[in-house]
């Protein structure tokens, strides 16, 4: 497929292709007279093969186009400088802007050869799949991956893990409303996806973008074995996750490998009670008191304050469809494994089963408080004030 690409683009034909494990495509140039094709393994298992033509034809163009010393400079440039700015942090400097313009440029020169190749649908689709897919896979594994390293593991079943959720847990579907903005309308210099498919032509981003891409069908790998998986997610949580957990001084080879299913219980109720803790800091300082409690994350929720709350769910990317779940999520969850619920499914932690075999969905129950009911599966005392 690469070969053919690169045919009929009239392009040099990269020297060597790889799968890596970022969600991500690039082309590299190790030497000056040498290209490599570097594909996500997350693009090759949920892009459609049109998709990926148009990935691969993109890449291609762009990568001739940053032949020339100037252009590759000035690309260069806005790539390492937009990645420090984080949105809506101020005007960005003058000279990035003035980058920005030719990045835009290129980038759009690489969008319209991917259209004309693969057809203007598969480029938009595969501008939105890429950014779903690089988005769900960065929250998946800093949310189920990331609390593994604090315990000194890794999980060898990420990318399997990743896709389930991705494709029967409709990771993106819940909160793609939420999720849209930020996927679509990034306020950096050239960083606007939206821009970028209106410029193709043919329907406009907010007629493409009314509901997620649908899962791919005719993708180009299903998986690879467990063992090369189980490779990538060790390079992963090396190069992505472990960075954050630097003061512990781990090394990878010291991160021993575990599946998800094996997990212990403790490993997440970790995380919840970290989520709370934050939730009940940010209630106490919209509400000027030193500290807060559950029952006044709720009382926040009904007064219409949830968006008025500052915490990394504000920021940081979240599937949840609103700013009240994602306040009353930790609090209803820690109520709920106190009184003796245990997780279904370690992949699913919205949905607990009580000691009588009951399911809930923690997530439906946060959006029938914020409404204004009052669950009887809940204890009244959380429900009270």
């Amino acid at each position: 497929m690469v070969a053919e690409v690169a045919e009929e683009l009239g392009v040099q034909r990269p020297a060597r292709i790889w799968l890596w494990a970022i969600p991500d495509s690039i082309v590299k140039r190790p030497t000056p007279w040498r290209t490599e094709l570097w594909l996500g393994l997350p693009y090759a298992t949920e892009m459609t093969v049109q998709e990926l033509r148009a990935v691969v034809a993109h890449e291609l163009t762009l990568a001739e186009r940053r032949r020339a010393p100037l252009v590759n400079a000035v690309y260069r440039l806005w790539i390492n400088r937009v990645a420090r700015i984080r949105p809506g942090t101020g005007s960005p400097k003058a000279f990035l802007v003035e980058a920005a313009t030719v990045a835009q440029a290129v980038l759009q020169e690489a969008d319209q050869a991917g259209a004309r190749l693969a057809g203007q649908e598969a480029m938009v689709s595969a501008l939105l799949r890429g950014a779903v897919i690089t988005y769900s896979f960065a929250w998946f594994a800093t949310r189920y991956a990331g609390p593994l390293v604090k315990w000194r593991s890794f999980a060898v079943d990420l990318y399997p893990g990743w896709r389930w959720k991705l494709r029967h847990d409709l990771e993106c579907d819940r909160g793609w409303e939420r999720i849209r903005p930020s996927l679509l309308e990034d306020p950096r210099p050239a960083c606007s996806f939206a821009q970028r498919i209106n410029a193709i032509g043919g329907p406009t981003a907010a007629e493409t973008t009314e509901i997620p891409p649908p899962p791919a069908h005719q993708v180009l790998l299903s998986g690879l074995p467990e063992a090369v998986e189980g490779r990538f997610s060790r390079w992963y949580v090396e190069q992505a996750l472990q960075g954050q957990h630097r003061r512990r001084a781990l090394s990878a080879y010291r991160l021993r490998a575990i599946r998800f299913r094996d997990v212990s219980p403790d490993v997440w109720d970790t995380t919840i009670r970290q989520q709370l803790d934050k939730v009940l800091a940010a209630t106490a300082r919209l509400r000027g008191q030193p500290t807060a409690t559950p029952q006044d994350v709720i009382a926040v929720v009904r007064s219409g304050q949830a968006t008025d709350l500052i915490w990394d769910h504000k920021d940081w990317m979240c599937n949840h469809p609103a700013a009240s779940v994602c306040a009353l999520f930790p609090v209803i969850h820690r109520a709920l494994r106190s009184a003796g619920y245990e997780y279904a499914n370690p992949l699913r932690q919205r949905e607990l089963v009580a000691p009588s075999g009951d399911r809930l969905d923690v997530m439906g129950l946060a959006e029938r408080i914020d409404h204004g009911e009052r669950p009887p599966q809940l204890p009244p005392s959380l429900l009270e004030g």
